[in-house]
């Protein structure tokens, strides 16, 4: 790529712009018999409070995140052929799903805001995360400017144990919502994608089409050892065979954790600062 835009070689690093990990998550909603998000969507009062509530003193319903709560699970009851690959990459105690609740429908996620019906009701998703993702995407350039977007091939969804995991979270999500405390909650049957989504062949197809990332690429300029031939960092960041260059950011991971990596970047961040104010 480098020679074919006419960018010299200063050091061939194979694993620049490979090993991209990402979490991805989709959602069933349901309408619920409480107040949520969807109220400022069917009702014109409600929003107009809800705005000036936050914007005289940073209170009300628009000073909370759409998910309030997360959770994470490891589905211990996993057949061994989703298992067995899960295991030889992760610890066993590492969460396969995280879930997040959501405020509103969350429809095919393309417009959170069009998304959720006009209809008077009010609506709840529980969006599930694949966090333990074997399928692994690429980053590369199309020219030699940075203004040029570069090329992205997430990649998702294409390690067959990442299927058969979405398709199990999937079905575990329908357990929750089964849940008596929840029933207490919900209107009706699914609203969506609907109880007419009942085969694998048809769950996969729902997936495809809905989901969305959860915008925690990572790991497409790896931290290890020398002898790790796809590695790109060291272990102060410091990008292999070039001079006062490092990467410090969710592209060093070496892995991405199951969490959400903001916290980890800062500690990454504080832990380069360091290494670099004492000259190391």
């Amino acid at each position: 790529t480098l020679a074919r835009l006419g960018i010299r070689l200063v050091k061939d690093l194979p694993g620049v712009g490979k090993n991209m990990w990402d979490h991805i998550f989709f959602a069933i909603t349901f309408r619920v018999n409480v107040p949520t998000s969807s109220a400022f969507f069917n009702d014109p009062e409600a929003a107009a409070y809800a705005l000036r509530a936050y914007l005289d003193s940073a209170s009300g319903p628009l000073s909370a995140a759409p998910a309030t709560v997360l959770g994470w699970e490891n589905l211990l009851s996993l057949p061994s052929d989703i298992s067995k690959p899960l295991y030889k990459t992760f610890p066993s105690d590492w969460p396969q799903i995280e879930y997040l609740p959501a405020s509103a429908a969350s429809g095919n996620q393309s417009n959170f805001q069009t998304q959720d019906p006009r209809d008077g009701f009010n609506y709840a998703s529980i969006l599930s995360a694949l966090v333990a993702p074997l399928s692994r995407g690429t980053v590369s350039i199309n020219s030699s400017s940075m203004a040029d977007p570069p090329l992205i091939d997430p990649n998702w969804l294409t390690h067959p144990t990442d299927v058969q995991l979405a398709i199990a979270a999937f079905k575990r999500q329908r357990q929750l919502w089964a849940n008596a405390n929840l029933r207490n909650l919900t209107i009706g049957e699914e609203y969506f994608p609907g109880p007419g989504v009942q085969s694998d062949a048809e769950i996969l197809s729902f997936i495809r089409e809905t989901l969305s990332p959860v915008w925690h690429a990572a790991a497409t300029c790896k931290m290890g050892p020398r002898s790790d031939r796809m590695a790109v960092v060291d272990m102060n960041a410091k990008v292999y065979g070039a001079q006062r260059l490092r990467v410090v950011d969710a592209s060093s991971f070496p892995f991405l954790p199951p969490g959400h990596p903001q916290a980890t970047v800062y500690a990454l961040a504080e832990k380069i600062a360091d290494v670099i104010l004492r000259g190391v």
